[in-house]
């Protein structure tokens, strides 16, 4: 997929991230799109902040900013009271928990120290008990148990522990390596089996062995997942909990234990084993739901409050953010442009993807990822091989950076843009949000379309069948493109004799070096024509937008046809004055040339009196079409009848040899020879003027002379003869 320059920014896209667009596609969506803070970033997740013991206890303990609170029922009160002489308040990362047994004992994982930590009762209160430990972990998101073994997630990886009756020893045959992008998982407490929220889906293992059959899918935004026996569990889903049951090879929905509704901002699920009771965290409140025979029924006695609750998170380690197809959009898409406003901690990134399919197929582009020292952009051709090629700015919608462009191999109009947020630690997140959130633009889309078929405007000039009266036309054309306000970048121009012969193909040899890409014109480089040895010919453009973008052909062929002088140069001076080189007409290459718009400063001198030879092209003129006067002061220099020097195909290369007075009285020094160069041809007339008192001159004059052939110690009094 190869990329081109840059976009005209015109058929565009903003997104704000405000509460009234419908940019995002919501069911593709699992980033957090929050459109009171104008940002997205990666889903925030506590999934084991609340755990409870079985249905003899009614328990349970409660993550809490500095360690953890256990909560038992006072039947004084009729409510849910802390014991804190079973709670630990010492912590300074607690991320997340689960009970253990016996009770009242607590495993927590205390992210400050990298340790997971067993707390068992004395009698008198909880303390930690070493030989229970687990230390030297990293960003592990959620913790379960069953009986005194312990498992724990981390790093996309769930590791589970075995009580071998004094301490803990990995069981590597219940462990689970490489997962895609966990978010928690539960084990049952009746067998060796477990389940893991993975990749918006429940993956289902049986004694570490995964049963494909029995995959939960369609998870749109995972949270939190329980088990307790019987194959029952409960699985977070946004904001909605749904309960499951295994029957058979495969989990049955229940809905009468589900709950679709009143839930604010839940994001932790834990079952009792034992009963069908359930408790599910919704920002700081502990809600507690019981089975009423017909459905869920909200318990407030068992129910309580734990301040700061919500305020312990980590993030999920991947999520994406997709757009609905764009609107408006009437004709295929050949190029797409996504740019944005990222923000990358160090370890975190984000990668941006185009499809012009409706999202069946994607092209990874570009990303930004976080590092120690800063941000970095960087691009891919293959979707998998990244080259750096600077900081995130050059990924802002104010950017004109072309190199994060797609051109889509198929093209369509089913536009769509894509970003992968994610994070190798869980305690940091990548965002996108513009520097004024809600009014700048955070996200820009930018597409672009081939250019019409250039129409040639010239050369019909001056009216039909007339032909150019310049060797150098400057040849012209309409730039079409159906993106509003885009622009010619390139284009490419074939000339070729009405036989087909190649006079010019930019494609093959590149545009002269004086040549703007951006204009709609040609002007074709001297002695071109001329060399072709033809008067006639055929000519076709197309064009490149500011997008990289060709047009699918050339224009019609348009022909043309010349008639005109060109590249007067002297090849002899019979008497040069001093410190004036004297060209050899025998050697091109000390011929003196009168360049366009050559001032008399500058032109060649001779002697009044002197001969001077001068070479001039014609194309389409032959020798009985033309004129070739050398006027000076008011009058005629002395000329000899022009010849022809050579012929290249049907074109001529004429010679005029001309002299003035030497009588400084009539020709004084810094007199200027001028030349005016007439022909006709099929009723075309063309004029060459090298005469500064003309307006359309083509140079000041052929020569200026200085001192006389009289001065010469051998007098010659025709200066054409010695």
């Amino acid at each position: 997929m190869a990329t081109k320059p840059a976009l005209a920014d015109v058929a565009y896209w903003e997104y704000k991230i405000n509460p009234a667009e419908t940019i995002i596609d919501t069911d593709k969506t699992t980033a957090y799109v929050d459109s009171t803070l104008h940002e997205i970033r990666l889903q925030q997740i506590a999934p084991k902040t609340v755990s409870m013991w079985g249905d003899e206890y009614l328990d349970y303990i409660v993550l809490s900013p500095d360690g953890f609170k256990h909560f038992a029922y006072d039947d004084a009160t009729g409510s849910m009271k802390e014991v804190a002489s079973l709670g630990k308040n010492t912590m300074t990362n607690p991320i997340t928990l689960f009970i253990s047994n016996p009770y009242p004992d607590t495993v927590i994982f205390d992210n400050q120290n990298s340790k997971i930590t067993h707390y068992s009762f004395t009698g008198l209160d909880i303390q930690e008990n070493p030989a229970m430990a687990v230390s030297g972990v990293t960003n592990v998101v959620s913790i379960g148990t069953r009986d005194m073994d312990l498992a724990f997630l981390h790093d996309k990886n769930l590791e589970y522990y075995g009580f071998t009756g004094s301490g803990l020893s990995k069981v590597n045959p219940l462990s689970i390596n490489s997962l895609t992008n966990p978010v928690d998982f539960a084990l049952f407490g009746d067998n060796y089996d477990s389940v893991i929220l993975d990749d918006f889906k429940v993956r289902y293992f049986n004694n570490g062995v995964e049963n494909p059959a029995a995959t939960i899918t369609g998870i749109i935004n995972p949270k939190s997942i329980a088990a307790s026996e019987d194959g029952n569990i409960a699985v977070l889903d946004g904001n909605t909990l749904k309960h499951y049951k295994l029957s058979g090879a495969s989990f049955v929905y229940n809905s009468a234990l589900s709950i679709t509704s009143g839930l604010a901002n839940p994001s932790c699920v834990a079952l009792r084993p034992g009963s069908q009771d359930r408790i599910i965290v919704d920002g700081n409140n502990i809600k507690y739901y019981m089975y009423d025979g017909v459905g869920l029924v909200y318990n407030a006695s068992l129910s309580t409050t734990v301040a700061g609750l919500s305020n312990l998170f980590t993030y999920i380690p991947t999520a994406i953010v997709q757009s609905n197809r764009v609107a408006g959009l009437t004709r295929n898409v050949q190029q797409a442009r996504v740019r944005a406003y990222c923000e990358v901690p160090d370890q975190t990134s984000i990668i941006w993807s185009l499809s012009a399919d409706d999202g069946v197929t994607w092209t990874k582009r570009w990303r930004v990822v976080g590092t120690a020292g800063g941000s970095q952009l960087e691009i891919t051709d293959d979707g998998t091989t990244w080259a750096a090629i600077g900081d995130k700015s050059l990924g802002y919608p104010n950017s004109s950076n072309t190199d994060i462009t797609v051109s889509f191999d198929t093209p369509d109009r089913k536009v769509k843009w894509k970003a992968e947020m994610g994070t190798t630690n869980i305690f940091v997140t990548p965002k996108i949000r513009a520097p004024v959130p809600g009014i700048d633009t955070a996200v820009l889309l930018d597409v672009n379309t081939k250019p019409g078929t250039p129409t040639v405007t010239v050369p019909i000039v001056p009216a039909p069948d007339t032909c150019f009266t310049d060797a150098r036309p400057t040849l012209s054309w309409t730039f079409i493109d159906t993106d509003d306000g885009d622009t010619q970048a390139n284009y490419q121009i074939k000339i070729t004799t009405l036989a087909g012969a190649k006079v010019v193909n930019t494609e093959e040899d590149g545009l002269p070096g004086d040549a703007d890409p951006t204009l709609s014109q040609f002007k074709i480089p001297s002695e071109v024509l001329f060399n072709s040895g033809q008067s006639d010919f055929l000519f076709q453009v197309k064009v490149q937008d500011s997008g990289g973008l060709w047009s699918d052909d050339y224009s019609n062929l348009v022909q043309f046809c010349v008639v005109a002088f060109e590249s007067p140069r002297v090849i002899e001076i019979k008497h040069p004055p001093s410190g004036q080189m004297q060209p050899d007409p025998n050697d091109p290459d000390t011929y003196i040339w009168i360049n366009d718009g050559m001032v008399k400063d500058d032109l060649p001198k001779t002697k009044a009196g002197g001969l001077v030879s001068i070479l001039v092209n014609g194309i389409g003129l032959d020798l009985g079409e033309i004129n070739l006067k050398f006027p000076y002061l008011g009058l005629q220099s002395t000329c000899e009848e022009p010849t022809i020097k050579e012929t290249v195909g049907n074109n001529k290369k004429f010679n005029a040899k001309f002299w003035t007075k030497p009588q400084l009285n009539v020709c004084p020094t810094g007199s200027v020879v001028y030349g005016e160069f007439t022909g006709t041809a099929g009723g075309d007339t063309t004029k060459l003027m090298l005469n500064e008192n003309i307006p359309a001159k083509f140079a000041d004059g052929v020569v200026v002379t200085e001192g006389t052939v009289l001065d010469d110690w051998m007098v010659v009094l025709q200066g054409r003869k010695e």
